[in-house]
């Protein structure tokens, strides 16, 4: 079975709060799809590499303000910050961080997938990597975190 891993475009200073454990939530617009193996972070300029990676095990969807109540204090940013990136989205969603992993130093995209590469908007596949992402980023997959859905979300894979 193929490795599917999604190369996911963060700032750096929630890459490195992803990295050091105190992000344990990343807030998205949209869920992720359900059958993502790996999440490659790439902390955006002025960092511009692949800082490490991480796994999720649940993804919930519901209104911002449901979101902020359940996870806020996981998410490594301030309220208005919050505020500012879901404005005007009816519905957005808390991806749970089970386990981070910090590469050594950032790796640059480019030696890895070559000068055509461009720096994902949100995030995208890059299962034809997989290979050669174990030996990068890849350790035992952890247990997976019980956190409760929101008040009214969804949780993954729910309809």
């Amino acid at each position: 079975m193929e490795t599917k891993v999604i190369l996911m475009s963060i700032k750096p200073e929630y890459a490195e709060a992803i990295m050091s454990g105190r992000k344990t939530v990343e807030f998205r617009r949209r869920p992720l799809p359900t059958n993502i193996d790996l999440v490659l972070v790439y902390a955006t300029a002025p960092v511009k590499g692949i800082v490490g990676s991480f796994y999720f095990e649940k993804q919930f969807e519901a209104a911002p303000h449901s979101l902020w109540a359940v996870y806020g204090d996981l998410g490594a940013c301030t309220k208005e910050d919050f505020d500012r990136y879901f404005k005007g989205c009816e519905t957005g969603t808390a991806i749970v961080i089970t386990d981070a992993y910090r590469l050594s130093e950032p790796l640059n995209p480019r030696a890895v997938m070559g000068r055509k590469w461009v720096a994902p908007q949100s995030w995208y596949y890059i299962s034809k990597l997989a290979g050669h992402i174990p030996a990068m980023v890849h350790v035992e997959r952890p247990r997976p975190v019980d956190l409760p859905p929101p008040d009214g979300g969804k949780k993954e894979g729910q309809s």
